[in-house]
């Protein structure tokens, strides 16, 4: 299960797994995913084979069998938090507190998807 809040950050929880004991490493850990910037390019672009990169137009997607679309990037943090010992929380009867941070990791620019353009609308390389 995934809690989200208005701050774009996902909790990531543990899922139960019928029969499946969890590691004790498993329930002293919690991540934390968060979305940054979204963007998108302004448009259609591809990456020829010989690396270059250019905008093409509607007829051309058609021509070459391509969706004419833009991509959609965000940039995405990744944070392993560590927990109290949940032996130490039922005792008080709360939720486990996180202690620190283990480990960070960061990317930018990630494409999450592309975005189809209509012929004809704000985004389309003929108007």
């Amino acid at each position: 299960m995934n809690d989200y809040n208005k701050d774009n950050v996902i909790k990531v929880t543990n899922q139960h797994m019928t029969g499946q004991k969890r590691d004790q490493a498993d329930q002293d850990v919690a991540w934390e995913v968060q979305f940054g910037q979204v963007v998108c390019n302004t448009s259609p672009e591809i990456k020829e084979e010989d690396d270059r990169i250019t905008t093409y137009y509607p007829h051309e997607a058609r021509l070459r069998n391509l969706t004419y679309a833009v991509d959609v990037y965000v940039n995405v943090r990744l944070v392993k938090k560590e927990l109290e010992p949940i032996e130490k929380a039922k005792q008080a009867g709360r939720q486990q507190k996180i202690i620190g941070v283990l480990e960070e990791k960061e990317w930018q620019r990630i494409c999450l998807f592309k975005c189809p353009i209509m012929v004809r609308s704000k985004l389309c390389q003929i108007t």
